[in-house]
């Protein structure tokens, strides 16, 4: 109990202080189990979710630092359209809600009300900033190679330079704002800071020769480029030994408005090493960054996207303000720092399905996705710098997050 007294310290009282006092529980090692559910139906469902929301507005506002392990700041964790559903339903009174649930009372329907109810609740008790900050995202997305060479094995690493110099180009007719990692972590540093519409940040793992060129040419939308230091100026063991970038062209892609973050020494598989292995690639490579190029943000890219809990404390252990996974979807308040997602862009993304990524970080929906796929394997128009056709995109929808009750 004098834990729990500890934990409850300076959190307001409602319907989402158990919540952020389990968290803080958690925070501080102590196990936590489920106790006897409690079971809510109709309209009591629906204003106790209604009051939990607005709750959560409060618990937010006096700990902040709470917000990506609460409901409250899992308003990106859904899919496009689960979030579409959240702006529109929100809206509707509870009683307009419970004659809907009263309808139709499958369990899915259940969850989407209910979810509804509680983004209700916060929206009635936000301030329009703080609204927006808990609903406005940034997408990130992710190259690799853009030499456009498409050795076999490659398709899901290469464009053609091309293609990459379009996309650029309709970023800036779509109106995507461009961010930077110092932009990044400005907005989850300060609580009060709320992102532009369309913020969209560029990013490239491996620091490939062929990608530093490219992203040189377009400096001006701050692209980050992450180096696995110990490879610099020489070949990717884990890439059939395409050439690295050395520091001179980072520094060029630097000066050009680029930015560069750490993406491990070697390229290993960080969450199969030992604790002092894993150390070395990790405060390694973010001390050889600083070293050679000491303005650059202290932020970092997991190789292959792996990570696991013990990853992520080294990497903020060893002091990087950000870590960007290979996760699709969209980053917010709500996001875990050390856990951003990026959507990976490939050569057989038409623009139009490229534009979709830009603006939701996510792969187009199952149902286009296989549409297109279907056209690819049986011969369809093959890549060009419009980013046509070509190998099926190996990175499935992700299914949204289910709301909680």
């Amino acid at each position: 109990m004098a834990l729990e007294a500890i934990a409850a310290g300076g959190l307001p009282d409602g319907a989402a202080r158990a919540e952020a006092v389990a968290v803080r529980l958690r925070r501080l090692g102590v196990p936590l189990r489920s106790g006897e559910p409690v079971l809510l139906r109709g309209r009591t469902l629906l204003a106790w979710c209604r009051e939990r929301g607005r709750s959560s507005v409060a618990i937010a506002r006096a700990d902040p630092s709470l917000i990506p392990e609460l409901q409250v700041g899992a308003f990106h964790r859904a899919g496009v359209a689960a979030r579409a559903a959240r702006r529109v339903l929100r809206r509707l009174p509870t009683g307009a809600l419970a004659t809907a649930l009263a309808l139709g009372g499958t369990g899915r329907l259940r969850r989407v009300l209910a979810d509804a109810a509680f983004w209700g609740g916060v929206r009635a008790d936000c301030r329009d900033d703080e609204w927006l900050r808990l609903t406005r995202a940034y997408t990130v997305l992710l190259y690799h190679r853009l030499a456009g060479e498409m050795k076999p094995g490659q398709e899901r690493l290469d464009l053609p330079p091309e293609q990459f110099d379009a996309h650029m180009r309709l970023l800036g007719r779509l109106r995507c704002r461009r961010l930077s990692l110092a932009g990044a972590i400005a907005f989850h540093a300060d609580p009060a800071a709320i992102l532009p519409r369309r913020a969209c940040l560029v990013t490239a793992d491996d620091a490939f020769a062929d990608c530093a060129a490219a992203l040189t040419r377009h400096g001006g939308r701050r692209p980050a480029l992450f180096v696995p230091t110990g490879a610099v100026g020489g070949v990717a063991g884990w890439a059939d030994g395409e050439r690295v970038a050395g520091w001179p062209a980072l520094c060029r892609l630097r000066d050009a408005g680029g930015e560069l973050g750490a993406h491990s020494r070697s390229h290993a598989d960080l969450p199969q090493l030992a604790d002092a292995a894993l150390e070395r690639e990790v405060v390694g490579a973010l001390e050889d960054l600083a070293a050679a190029v000491p303005a650059a943000p202290c932020t970092f890219a997991y190789p292959h996207g792996r990570h696991d809990l013990r990853v992520r404390d080294a990497v903020r252990r060893a002091g990087a303000r950000l870590a960007f996974t290979t996760d699709v979807g969209a980053n917010g308040a709500g996001t875990d720092p050390w856990c951003l997602r990026r959507i990976g862009v490939k050569a057989h993304d038409s623009l139009p399905a490229f534009a979709w990524k830009a603006l939701t970080g996510e792969p187009l929906p199952g149902r286009w996705e296989r549409r297109r796929l279907r056209r690819a394997r049986a011969g369809g128009p093959r890549s060009s710098p419009q980013g046509r056709g070509a190998a099926p995109d190996p990175q499935p929808a992700a299914p949204p997050s289910r709301p909680r009750a």
